[in-house]
């Protein structure tokens, strides 16, 4: 008997948890994962991924290390990417 009230509370609660179809289970999961990108690019990038940028600055827009430093050493990725014309931001 007790087996039975508990099959039937465990499909209560599986029953609660199916509200929603896969399709918005989806569709949350997306917009999650294109929110933490747009946050993420409006932050200064880590440090390998800042050494990265400054080498690809340098190669690029022929300037020196310590000038690329002062000049966009507070550049976002974002800015960062768009900049070097990289990712997304082209």
């Amino acid at each position: 008997m007790n087996y039975y009230i508990i099959f039937i509370v465990s499909n209560l609660k599986l029953k609660k948890m199916a509200n929603i179809t896969k399709s918005e289970r989806h569709n949350r999961m997306l917009n999650k994962t294109f929110d933490r990108y747009n946050h993420s690019q409006n932050e200064l990038p880590p440090s390998h991924l800042y050494g990265r940028f400054l080498e690809i600055a340098i190669d690029k827009l022929n300037i020196t290390p310590n000038e690329a430093r002062a000049k966009y050493g507070l550049y976002t990725i974002k800015q960062w990417e768009a900049l070097l014309q990289l990712g997304w931001n082209k």
